[in-house]
């Protein structure tokens, strides 16, 4: 769908038709938000943009492509605040400063999410702390996992809660501005936040459906307080108008404004400025019109540069693409790749993504024959003994590509995955699982080890997950072996 045509004036008669298609982008846009990994795509297969050196009546389009892919954070961040917020009726409608939780596991109904972990439930919040400091109390959840990461407003976790980093008894934190003075309670860890705006994500786990309730109780115990109760100095938020440059300019500007760019970016941004993204004193009607005909020029260009991900090649590699090689800096404040950094957004992951020191992700959408996987062949998953090594879950799950995202493919046995919880799959002698991928059920005793493949024939993939990851599988000595395509 090109969004491009909701505000066109040739549409101006159909504005209610207009509201509703901008409210599905919105929810395509929460949908990414909440991804648990897309970014195999990004990786894999989309190139780099192709402007190269070129100019735009004296300005360099490469700067405008430097420009647009380093405030891409915010820029995405403010359209899912503004969702979240403002919309109402979606799994992660909320108001300010309260957890929303997702109540139920993951099925193919669910569509609120890319690549949906089934591992656990989501639960999302955001905070505003220009009106004073916020404290998360976490709950003791006992031998339960969980991790919950703060975001800042340029898509970095800079402070991770969790079994992993602080164990799981109860904690106290106070998360507070960049510029917060003040006093700590007694008994609470100080958060200091890069930015204002934070958007937090948590991960509370769950074993099977029988485990909701108690996972539910979990949720329930963790809490956001303001003890302060201060005023918000956070301007109203702007609704987004997608591809419009104008609205662009004022989203990601007044983002900046509120939320400043961390100082180690101080001679990107000086770059920036020049081609109007600094905040509060860059206005798209002060800009020369050489710099603003380069916007236009680029601009649809830009917006959909990321959209390559979406026409996927038929052909490539059986081999599991790990979406964080040894040294990756994602799930931290520290990027440095910006281009790499929007590419990894427009799937969702920089700002969901973990460190490698959390959990590791691979991803397989090719089978041994170098075709894409289908839901009209047959395949062999071979899972070695032990399965991936990790310290606290691993799990395979298959996904549908359907429209622009990827989902759990609807089966006659409701089953998604394969993992360290799978209690009913028959092993081989030595330990490992020989998991059977197609849409009809095996013949024989292979039927025990049936994971149901998309009924309609259409393309799927795996995703690979180790939380708790050991050595070799961040190290990157441990894969998977290959997709066997058996038809």
């Amino acid at each position: 769908m090109n969004s491009a045509v909701f505000y066109d004036q040739v549409f101006a008669k159909k504005e209610e038709a207009n509201k509703s298609k901008l409210a599905a982008r919105m929810r395509k846009f929460n949908a990414i938000l909440v991804s648990s990994f897309s970014v195999f795509l990004t990786q894999a297969l989309i190139p780099s943009t192709a402007l190269g050196a070129v100019k735009e009546k004296g300005v360099d389009a490469a700067l405008i492509e430097e420009a647009y892919n380093y405030i891409y954070p915010s820029y995405a961040l403010s359209t899912f605040r503004w969702n979240a917020l403002n919309e109402t009726g979606g799994r992660t409608s909320t108001k300010l400063n309260q957890f929303v939780h997702q109540r139920s596991m993951t099925t193919p109904a669910d569509t609120w999410a890319a690549s949906p972990l089934v591992d656990c439930l989501y639960s999302t919040a955001w905070l505003d702390l220009s009106a004073g400091p916020v404290i998360i109390e976490t709950p003791d959840t006992g031998d339960r996992y969980y991790v919950l990461t703060l975001i800042d407003y340029f898509s970095g976790t800079f402070n991770y809660a969790g079994a992993r980093t602080t164990g799981t008894a109860a904690q106290k934190y106070m998360v507070v501005a960049p510029d917060w003075q003040g006093t700590v309670p007694e008994g609470v860890k100080l958060v200091r936040s890069p930015t204002k705006d934070v958007y937090i994500n948590l991960r509370v786990a769950i074993d099977g459906v029988a485990d909701q309730a108690a996972a539910n109780a979990v949720q329930d115990g963790f809490l956001l307080k303001q003890p302060e109760g201060g005023v918000s100095s956070r301007p109203a938020s702007i609704k987004p108008i997608p591809e419009s440059i104008e609205n662009y300019f004022v989203m990601v500007n007044q983002a900046l404004a509120f939320n400043p760019a961390p100082d180690r970016d101080k001679e990107v941004m000086s770059r920036l400025r020049t081609v109007g993204i600094c905040g509060a004193d860059c206005k798209w009607e002060n800009l020369s019109e050489s710099v603003r005909d380069a916007w236009r020029a680029n601009f649809k260009r830009l917006t959909h540069q990321f959209d390559q991900a979406l026409n996927r090649p038929t052909t490539g590699s059986p081999n599991w693409i790990n979406y964080a090689r040894p040294g990756s800096k994602m799930g931290t404040a520290e990027r440095s790749d910006f281009s790499m950094r929007a590419r990894e957004i427009s799937r969702g992951l920089a700002m969901l993504g973990l460190s490698t020191d959390e959990a590791s992700y691979s991803a397989a959408g090719y089978g041994t024959d170098g075709q894409a996987l289908v839901g009209s062949k047959r395949y062999k998953l071979h899972i070695p003994a032990g399965g991936i090594p990790a310290k606290v879950f691993w799990s395979v799950t298959l996904y549908e590509f359907k429209d622009d995202s990827q989902f759990l493919t609807p089966n006659p046995i409701n089953r998604h995955l394969v993992s360290s919880k799978t209690r009913d799959f028959v092993r081989n002698a030595d330990g490992s699982m020989d998991v059977w991928v197609q849409s009809t059920p095996p013949e024989g005793e292979k039927i025990s080890n049936w994971l149901p493949s998309p009924a309609n024939g259409e393309r799927f993939w795996f995703i690979a997950r180790s939380y708790g990851p050991k050595p070799e599988v961040k190290d990157g000595t441990f894969s998977l072996p290959y997709v066997e395509t058996l038809q």
